[in-house]
């Protein structure tokens, strides 16, 4: 009878610390010289309202710390790194998804896939000296100049896009195709999805060391 209870007990031990399972870190704690412009959990963004509980950004691990290798070598171009999203919870997912606005709806949904890992990042590039740093587009618009074929930027702005997609490539990065501004790390595809909320990050943090 005891050991039924305790395989009975210990099986429910294991499904709970599974639900939590991840690796996910506040880039921010990881890489504090990161420059975090979150605007997903503010209104500052198309649908006007904060889709996130707090302004912490997640990723995996293994992408913090390959975003500090990204840092160090865009700081020799004089140059230092934003991130705009990482990690997207089921939640935000649903509530981008059930939008007013069609085309953002479809766009969510092909794009959901390179967020629920943890392994992807929107980011962006600017000067440390306080000069403008211009890009393709302003982050998270809808247009063809958002794709990287888009064959009508000036010398400056494809210079500068170039640039990003250099560092980040070399450091494991793969360029979405559609998006200037996201990078998965490679072999995000065969990751498993996450399926874990902020307030279960904060509750639960990952447990392996730095």
């Amino acid at each position: 009878m005891h050991q039924r209870l305790f395989f009975f007990l210990a099986c429910a031990f294991s499904l709970i610390i599974g639900a939590y399972a991840h690796d996910l870190v506040n880039v921010k704690t990881v890489q504090p010289q990161i420059y975090i412009d979150f605007r997903y959990a503010s209104d500052y963004n198309w649908l006007n309202r904060p889709l996130y509980p707090c302004a912490e950004i997640y990723v995996d691990r293994f992408v913090a710390h390959r975003l500090g290798r990204v840092m160090y070598d865009l700081a020799k171009e004089g140059l230092g790194l934003i991130i705009f999203e990482g990690y997207r919870p089921p939640s935000v997912q649903r509530a981008i998804e059930l939008s007013s606005c069609d085309n953002c709806q479809l766009r969510a949904r092909e794009d959901a896939p390179h967020y629920r890992k943890g392994l992807g990042v929107d980011v962006a590039i600017y000067y440390l000296d306080g000069q403008i740093c211009h890009l393709p587009t302003e982050y998270g618009v809808v247009s063809p100049q958002t794709y990287r074929d888009y064959l009508y930027n000036s010398p400056n702005v494809y210079h500068n896009s170039a640039l990003l997609e250099q560092i980040m490539c070399r450091y494991g990065f793969v360029p979405m195709r559609e998006k200037w501004w996201h990078f998965d790390l490679r072999g995000w595809e065969e990751a498993s999805d996450l399926d874990i909320e902020y307030e279960a990050i904060k509750a639960h943090p990952a447990s392996r060391s730095e």
